[in-house]
């Protein structure tokens, strides 16, 4: 008889059916046909390649190195403050809150961070002439 598998995408999600796919193969259950969408497509692959618990070993390690970005980010930043508040540089940042997507899909979106960045820059050009003498 042929067994067919459909997996889920990432996110929590994709840890839960990592999880139910490790216990298939602790107990030798054998799925003829798997089918993945987004992240389960590579869960299926680690299914088939019987790589237990690696999708939970690389999540694991994957939030650490999130965790260390942001404390680098947040040394960095502040570094950044130091040196805007003793005047060593000139910062040019948004003034309200567009929010954005990574891969921003809407073009108004776009187009309003573009504008923000214009108006911005343009408001605070004199001061920064003045800086740059």
């Amino acid at each position: 008889m042929k067994t067919g598998l459909l997996l889920e995408g990432g996110g929590m999600r994709g840890l839960y059916t990592a999880g139910v796919l490790d216990v298939l193969m602790e107990n030798s259950i054998k799925i003829d046909t798997i089918i993945g969408v987004s992240a389960g497509a590579l869960f299926g692959m680690n299914y088939k390649s019987k790589q237990k618990g690696r999708v939970l070993r690389y999540n694991k390690k994957f939030v650490e190195t999130i965790n260390n970005r942001y404390i680098r980010y947040n040394e960095q930043l502040n570094k950044i403050l130091d040196l805007e508040k003793n005047k060593k540089i000139f910062v040019i940042r948004p003034s309200k809150l567009i929010k954005i997507g990574r891969v921003e899909k809407d073009c108004n979106k776009i187009q309003k961070m573009y504008d923000l960045g214009n108006e911005d820059s343009t408001n605070l050009l004199e001061q920064l002439k003045e800086y740059l003498k």
